[in-house]
């Protein structure tokens, strides 16, 4: 059997292909989404959020020194802020993912096999803050994320399904500085309720999964479900956070969709125990 790529182009196929599973840990695409919000102290609200991460080139040649190895980089930047009590929670860092995989050989040449679960290990240098932006926390992740593959013979409904999953635990530390005393006039839903003193050393122990199968036609047109959860274990204060969220999205165009969303606790930096409820309105990018 002739093979129809030559060597070179095998390579950027492979390439191609890593690029795409390194950018996908727990992010979708990026995007931004704008919509009314129902907070934790029952008040109608402006929601705003932002998903952002620039997917840098693999390096190639850690591929070759290794052959079932590769890292990759990314900058990185989420945003969750609006009106009145809403969350509020912006995170900025600069991601390295170290990927190990199985490999196999396709026409002489050693590719990664696609059929397995990839292993990634990333290691994340970042600072947490709120929209007031009265205490920054300075964070060092790290962590492990395995990426599971669907077996070939496998339906498409088992293959969005299994693929869709995320599963990841991490250890995070780092320190919390404290700017003003801003941070003690909020309420409701942008309280910081964590047990995490201003001016203290931060240990955590970090877990998160999450499912978010997806079907659009060939028009582009489709819907996707999302259950997402994270739980950290305050090492230095005894203390227990979470965040769950659920979604319906309606996916009007590739580029477009429309979410009706609910989230319970907002996560890392306040740890708010409030919900609220949202329909958002978005774009990928």
């Amino acid at each position: 059997m002739n093979w129809p790529l030559n060597c070179c182009d095998m390579k950027k196929l492979i390439l191609s292909l890593l690029f795409l599973f390194s950018a996908s840990l727990f992010s979708q695409e990026n995007y931004t989404s704008v919509g009314f919000l129902n907070t934790v102290l029952d008040q109608n609200a402006i929601r705003l959020a932002i998903d952002y991460s620039k997917k840098l080139e693999p390096k190639l040649e850690l591929f070759k020194a290794s052959d079932n190895g590769l890292v990759s980089f990314s900058p990185n930047l989420q945003v969750l802020t609006g009106g009145q009590d809403a969350f509020s929670g912006i995170l900025i860092g600069y991601t390295g993912n170290f990927m190990q995989f199985k490999t196999t050989e396709v026409a002489g040449i050693t590719t990664p096999d696609l059929s397995k679960t990839f292993h990634n290990f990333p290691v994340t240098v970042g600072v947490e803050t709120s929209d007031q932006v009265a205490r920054i926390n300075t964070l060092v992740e790290g962590g492990y994320v395995p990426m599971f593959r669907a077996k070939p013979a496998a339906s498409d409904f088992a293959k969005k399904f299994v693929q869709s999953v995320k599963l990841g635990a991490f250890l995070q530390g780092g320190y919390k500085f404290s700017l003003s005393e801003k941070a003690l006039t909020t309420i409701g839903g942008k309280v910081d309720e964590s047990q995490e003193m201003p001016d203290e050393f931060l240990g955590r122990i970090k877990l998160r999964a999450k499912l978010a199968p997806k079907w659009v036609s060939e028009k582009g047109f489709g819907f996707s479900l999302r259950a997402d959860g994270s739980l950290w274990f305050d090492l230095v204060n005894g203390a227990t956070y979470y965040r769950v969220q659920g979604a319906g999205r309606i996916i009007i165009t590739p580029k477009y969709f429309f979410d009706f969303s609910y989230e319970k606790g907002s996560g890392a930096p306040n740890f708010n125990e409030g919900e609220q409820w949202s329909a958002n309105l978005g774009i990928t990018f």
